[in-house]
């Protein structure tokens, strides 16, 4: 399990790339519509396939990183993907303001997406910014 999960070195595959900016540039679409349509009141049946979009996507993307390389798994980049749909599942349907709400999630959002390298591989467990198996050691 463990060299699965932790391969020798990361995993790879032709248009690799190309297919994680269709998964990113699909999230972010379906994230500014569904988040729209949810502030101005738009019927949730016709957004609905927006919404599974969006967690397809999202899901998607982060199998893909952790297919890479587990090592994903232990960043901070992915601690912040599970805290936001932590709150997603727990608050959002009670939060009092759902813009601000929404508005704090984009932002955390963006923040790690534009972060440096430094933050968004730090590894909490390790206290440290971990790239590779060796810097767990």
């Amino acid at each position: 399990m463990t060299s699965w999960l932790f391969p020798a070195r990361n995993r790879f595959f032709n248009g690799k790339r190309w297919v994680k900016i269709s998964l990113r540039t699909l999230h972010i679409w379906s994230v500014a519509v569904v988040v729209g349509a949810y502030i101005y009141g738009i019927p949730h049946d016709m957004w609905l396939w927006l919404h599974h979009l969006l967690i397809f996507s999202g899901f998607a993307l982060v199998v893909l990183d952790g297919w890479t390389h587990g090592i994903y798994f232990l960043q901070l980049r992915c601690h912040i993907i599970f805290f936001k749909v932590l709150l997603l599942l727990a608050w959002h349907p009670w939060y009092p303001t759902p813009f601000w709400f929404l508005a704090g999630l984009l932002m955390v959002s963006s923040f790690i997406a534009h972060a440096p390298g430094d933050v968004r591989y730090y590894s909490p467990w390790h206290r440290k910014r971990i790239d590779e198996m060796r810097d767990i050691r």
